[in-house]
């Protein structure tokens, strides 16, 4: 393994490692809670609190395990899984996806698309509504949320392959740009006055 294929393998791990942590955390506090409740009928609130967190904290592994795992077949993943990962991956509302697949992308193409997600989360600030479409074989991911924050070079790692460095929260940038130049496939990026698209 390269020196630089290293680094990128420590950076997933600790991407992976950092957002996981909130959700397993808090299925952790919800069973000290009913620890502490022992013998008393299981509280409907804390109850909630753990099936959420669980469901988020399996959303986000399968969602790791398509964005960031090997994608060397062309295996279709389901319209339904993606929607089911999304909605679960989105239920603390920061975030909504608007999800429209062109029939059961291959694997290849569904690594494209989270990892073009990622990307475009990363932009916002207090999160919003992202518009994603597979279509015709591109990907089309658009959003008119505000705040932004636009990093020239980070969004240069896909349109120009600048290498940037990039810290565990940006890593699907390089990632992107990686699988896409393998596919050949260009990747274009605007920020204009009312919205952010990106397409590869």
């Amino acid at each position: 393994m390269s020196e630089s294929n290293a680094d990128l393998a420590q950076l997933i791990g600790s991407r992976i490692c950092h957002d996981l942590i909130s959700p397993v955390g808090a299925i952790n506090n919800g069973v000290e809670l009913l620890s502490m409740t022992a013998g008393m009928p299981p509280d409907p609130e804390e109850m909630s609190l753990i099936e959420t967190s669980a469901r988020a904290a399996a959303a986000r592994i399968k969602l790791f395990r398509i964005a960031f795992g090997a994608a060397g077949t062309e295996e279709a993943v389901r319209r339904s899984e993606m929607r089911a990962i999304l909605t679960d991956v989105t239920a603390d509302k920061r975030l909504d996806v608007d999800l429209s697949l062109d029939g059961d992308p291959p694997r290849t193409e569904a690594q494209l698309g989270l990892l073009a997600l990622l990307c475009v989360d990363a932009a916002l600030t207090h999160g919003g509504l992202v518009q994603a479409s597979w279509q015709s074989g591109r990907w089309h991911l658009t959003t008119e949320a505000e705040p932004r924050k636009y990093a020239p070079g980070l969004w240069s790692i896909l349109t120009d392959g600048a290498a940037e460095d990039v810290t565990p929260a940006e890593v699907q940038f390089r990632l992107l740009a990686d699988r896409a130049a393998e596919m050949g496939r260009a990747i274009t990026v605007e920020d204009g006055e009312t919205a952010l698209t990106l397409t590869v």
